[in-house]
C-alpha cells in the first residue's frame, strides 16, 4: 500500500527554496521615500514645497559662502575684491578672532591661561560623562573649579585653596553633624565655611603683590566666547545639584526649608528671565555704597570681601 502512494507523488523537495529578494518598491530607499515623503496627497505637496525651499536658500546662501573674503583689511577693500558677485566679508573675523574669543581686555600675553582652563575642563568632565573611568578622576573633577577660577582669574593662589578649604571642612562638619541632626549639620557646615574663609582671607596678599604667580585680570576684562563657556558651564554645573536640592527641601517636613524652597522656586519659576538679569546689573548697584561695585561673574560682592576681593584690591 505504501509503494502505491510512492509512486504517485511527482515530486518530493530535498531542501528549501531561498527566499527571493523583496520587490524593488518594498525595500531600500524607494521604499523610505515612498513611505515617509509621498505617502499621500497632502504630504507629497508638502515635500515639493519644502525641496523648493531648500533649493531657495541653498541658491542664495552658498554662493554667499562659498564667494566668501577672508583677508582684506576693509569693507571698501572687500568689495572691490567682490567687484559686485554675492559674497559675504569674512575678514573681520581673521582680523579679530582673538577678540571673539577672548573679549577686548583680556591680555594677549596670557591666553594660554584659558586655553589650559579648557583643556583640564575636557578631562574633568571625563569620569562625570563617561562611568566606566576611575572613580579616583572625580578628586580632580571636584578640584577643577579653584584650578579654573585661578587660572582665569590669576592672582594669588591663596584664593582658590583657602575657598577649597572652607567646601571641604563645611563638607567634613556636616558629614559628622548632619546624621543627628540635619539643621546643625547644615548652618554648622555654612558656619564653618565662613569662618575659614574670613580667617583663610587675612593672609592672601594684595593681587598686585609680587607674590602673586600670576597677574591678576579683573572680571570685567573677561569676554567672547570664553566668557560665554564660563557661565554654561557654571551653570549647567550649579543648576543640576540646586534643582535637585530645591526638589528634596520642598518635600521636608521642616516648615522653614520647605517655605524657603517654596518661596524660592515659585519666584524664580514666576519672574521672566530678562526681569532678573535687569536686576542683576542694574538695580543691584542702588544697594551698594557709592565706592563699592558687583562682581557679576564670581560673585564675591565687594571688592573688599577678604577672600576673594584679594583679586581686585
Amino acid at each position: 500500500m505504501s509503494d502505491k502512494k510512492t509512486q504517485q507523488i511527482a515530486f518530493v523537495a530535498e531542501g528549501m527554496i531561498p527566499e527571493s529578494p523583496p520587490p524593488a518598491r518594498e525595500a531600500g530607499a524607494y521604499k523610505w521615500v515612498r513611505e515617509n515623503l509621498f505617502s499621500s496627497i497632502p504630504n507629497s505637496i508638502l515635500t515639493l514645497a519644502a525641496l523648493a525651499l531648500i533649493y531657495s536658500l541653498l541658491s542664495n546662501v552658498l554662493p554667499w559662502l562659498l564667494n566668501g573674503v577672508w583677508t582684506t583689511s576693509s569693507l571698501a577693500e572687500c568689495r572691490e575684491v567682490l567687484e559686485g558677485k554675492a559674497g559675504a566679508c569674512f575678514s573681520v573675523l581673521t582680523e579679530r578672532w582673538h577678540q571673539l574669543l577672548y573679549g577686548f581686555k583680556y591680555p594677549t600675553d596670557q591666553y594660554w591661561r584659558p586655553n589650559l582652563a579648557l583643556l583640564l575642563l575636557m578631562i574633568a568632565l571625563a569620569p562625570v560623562l563617561f562611568f566606566d573611568l576611575p572613580r579616583k578622576l572625580l578628586g580632580f573633577t571636584a578640584v577643577y573649579p579653584f584650578l579654573a577660577f585661578w587660572l582665569i582669574w590669576g592672582g594669588s593662589i591663596l584664593v582658590p585653596i583657602v575657598a577649597l578649604l572652607g567646601f571641604v571642612a563645611a563638607a567634613v562638619v556636616f558629614q559628622k553633624y548632619g546624621k543627628g541632626s540635619f539643621a546643625a549639620g547644615f548652618f554648622g557646615a555654612i558656619a564653618t565655611a565662613l569662618v575659614i574663609w574670613n580667617l583663610g582671607g587675612l593672609l592672601i596678599p594684595d593681587a598686585a603683590s609680587d607674590t602673586a604667580m600670576l597677574s591678576s585680570v579683573p572680571s570685567r576684562d573677561l569676554g567672547g566666547f570664553m566668557l560665554n563657556m564660563m557661565l554654561g558651564v557654571t551653570c549647567v554645573s550649579l543648576s543640576v545639584p540646586l534643582g535637585i536640592a530645591l526638589a528634596l527641601g520642598r518635600q521636608s517636613s521642616m516648615p522653614f526649608i520647605k517655605w524657603i524652597c517654596v518661596i524660592f522656586i515659585e519666584f524664580v519659576r514666576g519672574v521672566p528671565l530678562i526681569t532678573l538679569l535687569f536686576v542683576a546689573s542694574v538695580m543691584l548697584s542702588y544697594f551698594f555704597p557709592p565706592d563699592a561695585t558687583v562682581d557679576f561673574v564670581s560673585a564675591c560682592g565687594y571688592h573688599d570681601h577678604p577672600v576673594f576681593g584679594g583679586l581686585y584690591r
